[in-house]
């Protein structure tokens, strides 16, 4: 747990540098808008996005997935580029391009970790934190489109 939860903290801790940087470079508008703007509207999607979006989707995405169609697969290099993908089109109803992006992203990232973990605790936590993550430094406005 406590090797997870470090690497776990170290990627958000690198690629968030990256990813908040590039808010703050390319759109100085939405970084960090949203607690800025709407700070209690901001606390509530931190305490309900981690229960109400990422648990439920890792419960699809990993959970399900890895115990459906594990047989379907002799090593687990296409099984996670495949859920990647899956995860990453799941998103494409934004209309944007960036969304099915970040979402195939940290699809990659979710299943490597459930496929290394077999935690939905730990997958669920670090979707929740890259969720939480993105509403906050500005890029949640990619996955909030007013369309759903």
């Amino acid at each position: 747990l406590r090797v997870e939860l470090r690497q776990i903290s170290m990627v958000i801790l690198c690629a968030g540098a990256i990813m908040a940087g590039y808010t703050w470079m390319v759109m100085p508008d939405h970084f960090l808008s949203f607690p800025r703007q709407k700070p209690l509207i901001w606390l509530i999607v931190m305490g309900l996005y981690p229960i109400l979006a990422a648990l439920p989707q890792e419960i699809i995405f990993r959970c399900f997935y890895f115990d459906r169609y594990q047989e379907l697969f002799r090593g687990s290099h296409l099984m996670i580029a495949l859920n990647a993908i899956s995860f990453g089109m799941f998103h494409l109803f934004y209309g944007n391009w960036m969304a099915p992006i970040l979402s195939g992203l940290g699809g990659a990232l979710f299943a490597w970790r459930y496929h290394r973990s077999k935690s939905l605790p730990i997958v669920a936590l670090e979707h929740g934190l890259w969720g939480n993550f993105l509403f906050t430094v500005g890029l949640g406005w990619y996955f909030y489109s007013g369309s759903i």
